[in-house]
């Protein structure tokens, strides 16, 4: 399942709503049975032709009869919706970040023009859901109220069934969690049908009887309207910044992003920052990369360059460029005083490259939670439309590997503190994980 597409606020410039408007074509047009079965064998060819660890977690046959299954599924006419659901359990069974699915582009487009979303958002801790965002009159829906079920359907049986459709790396379910957390508009939304109305039970917040309520969806256009207005500071964050602070004696370098373009000058931000690091004393460096879903090799091991206290070697596995397969030296004005890395469910590819690296190597204490990649991933991934609905998708190629030992493939870097914020701070935007950091950082110091 496609992540990207499930983040919508503040994507609204992206959106192509004219796209739609004035044809009278059926937006949501019925394809055949034909139509379907050749879409889903050139979906299954293109994944057993290139996918490089398609029988890791399941042997040939286990998966061939998976496939077999889902095909006896399509045994009718079936719209863009019905069927990309019928190929989304198939495509999470590889447990690979990299291999994904998403609508065609006209269905998008008739989405997010047309299509009722839910008119709140949900973030799940512990298997508990709660409205984090309510785009609806305020006081519908509470803020911080516990969801017990939508549509009569109970909130764990929810999660249960969007886990077995999302795609991830291994068992590691975290990243999945990160993106309905981050993103639970669009995806409860699709999980819905796109509903016209959502009956929600639901406890208050200082209650313990249940209500229900049932609340009308709202366009995507009328939803990001209230989300501007209210929630103004849920806007994206830049790809990196840099803060030093006073008390304690510590400074905070977030990135957000290893995607990141020349015109960014990211090798002129790190040099920079670490010159204001050394040059002011700086003992405590918080290196936040929560919410980092990967990017280029170069820039992590240029940060790496910064961090590292000896020679490393980037990947284990063989790759094009032989630099990334011998020792890097780091930098003589590297820092060298305490670093905390801040990590959760966001971390993706390049960035699980990146902390496991740091762990392997001993550098730093991790706070937060579960990150949502480790030292291994696929990628070098091939896009593709299929013939007939025009969904489209990726195939991950190639297996990228970093030069560690003794890492466990199947789930993220553990951190050293565990922190999870409670759903007031989130609704209040209190960062705990970077709190607990700041205090950890005092209580070294005896302040």
């Amino acid at each position: 399942m496609r992540k990207t597409k499930y983040w919508l606020l503040g994507l609204s410039g992206l959106l192509l709503f004219h796209s739609m408007l004035g044809q009278a074509a059926d937006p949501e047009p019925k394809f055949t049975v034909s139509q379907l079965q050749e879409d889903f064998l050139t979906l299954r060819k293109l994944i057993e032709e290139n996918h490089p660890t398609l029988y890791r977690y399941h042997n040939k046959a286990f998966f061939r009869n998976h496939c077999n299954g889902i095909q006896a599924l399509i045994d009718r006419e079936m719209t863009e919706l019905e069927f990309i659901k019928i190929l989304e359990p198939m495509v999470a069974k590889i447990h690979c970040g990299h291999t994904e699915l998403w609508y065609s582009q006209k269905f998008t487009d008739h989405v997010y023009a047309d299509k009722p979303f839910i008119p709140f958002s949900v973030y799940y801790i512990r298997g508990q859901a709660y409205v984090r965002r309510e785009y609806v009159p305020c006081g519908s829906l509470p803020e911080g109220s516990e969801i017990i079920a939508i549509n009569d359907e109970p909130v764990a049986a929810i999660l249960k069934k969007l886990f077995s459709r999302m795609n991830g790396d291994g068992y590691n379910t975290q990243n999945i969690l990160f993106t309905i957390n981050q993103s639970p508009v669009s995806v409860l939304a699709e999980y819905f049908d796109y509903a016209q109305s959502y009956k929600i039970k639901f406890v208050s917040p200082g209650e313990s009887t249940p209500a229900e309520r049932v609340l009308a969806g709202i366009k995507y256009k009328e939803l990001t309207a209230i989300a501007d207005q209210r929630y103004p500071d849920d806007s994206e964050e830049a790809k990196f910044s840099f803060k030093i602070m006073d008390k304690p004696n510590a400074a905070v370098m977030a990135i957000r992003s290893f995607a990141i373009g020349k015109e960014d000058d990211f090798a002129g931000f790190l040099k920079s920052s670490f010159q204001q690091v050394n040059s002011r004393n700086v003992q405590n460096l918080i290196v936040d990369v929560r919410g980092n879903d990967g990017g280029h090799p170069d820039h992590a091991i240029e940060l790496l360059k910064y961090l590292m206290d000896g020679n490393f070697t980037y990947f284990a596995t063989h790759v094009s460029r032989s630099e990334w397969n011998e020792p890097i030296k780091p930098h003589k004005d590297r820092y060298r005083g305490q670093t905390f890395v801040l990590i959760d469910g966001g971390e993706l590819s390049t960035t699980g490259h990146f902390i496991s690296l740091l762990r392997y190597h001993r550098i730093g204490k991790f706070i937060g939670q579960e990150s949502g990649s480790t030292f291994t991933c696929n990628d070098n991934s091939l896009e593709f439309t299929l013939p007939n609905t025009r969904i489209r998708g990726k195939v991950a190629r190639t297996t990228f590997a970093t030069a560690v030992e003794g890492m466990d493939r199947d789930r993220g870097i553990m951190p050293d503190h565990y922190v999870e914020p409670k759903i007031k701070d989130i609704i209040e935007g209190k960062d705990t994980i970077l709190e607990y950091a700041l205090e950890l950082i005092c209580r070294q110091a005896g302040q």
